[in-house]
């Protein structure tokens, strides 16, 4: 699969960072709005951010769907699904897993990596892709 620019994988935990206010968004922002990088995700976070939003603050909806309307959404093919099926360990969940078969699938166009769960970062760095969380 091929991705247009130059993309930034960012999961579910780190797309939140960009809308709600916690201890790391500032950080994740300023980085984001200073890169070239193009906002990358599985199309799941669609799912997963408006339901993170809607839940703890409601208000952001709009600003969700907006940031959710210039990202790059990697649908979740037959190759994705059955990679995050055997990918990681399994005490990685489904969504993670989701996640980090959907960055193995572009990784050969892949410029980073953002995500606030250890769990899924490890299992990021284990498969090759230079994972990191941006803080303070």
């Amino acid at each position: 699969m091929t991705v247009l620019g130059d993309p930034l994988y960012a999961d579910t935990s780190a797309l939140v960072k960009l809308i709600i206010d916690e201890n790391e968004s500032e950080s994740l922002a300023r980085y984001v709005s200073e890169s070239d990088l193009q906002l990358t995700s599985s199309v799941i976070a669609e799912v997963e951010l408006l339901r993170a939003v809607k839940r703890v603050e409601r208000g952001r909806l709009d600003e969700a769907q907006q940031l959710l309307d210039e990202m790059i959404l990697v649908p979740v093919s037959t190759d994705i699904k059955h990679r995050a099926v055997n990918i990681g360990p399994e005490s990685l969940g489904s969504s993670d897993a989701i996640h980090l078969a959907t960055a193995i699938e572009i990784q050969a166009d892949l410029r980073g990596f953002v995500s606030y769960d250890n769990r899924l970062i490890d299992s990021a760095r284990g498969a090759g892709i230079g994972a990191t969380s941006l803080v303070g």
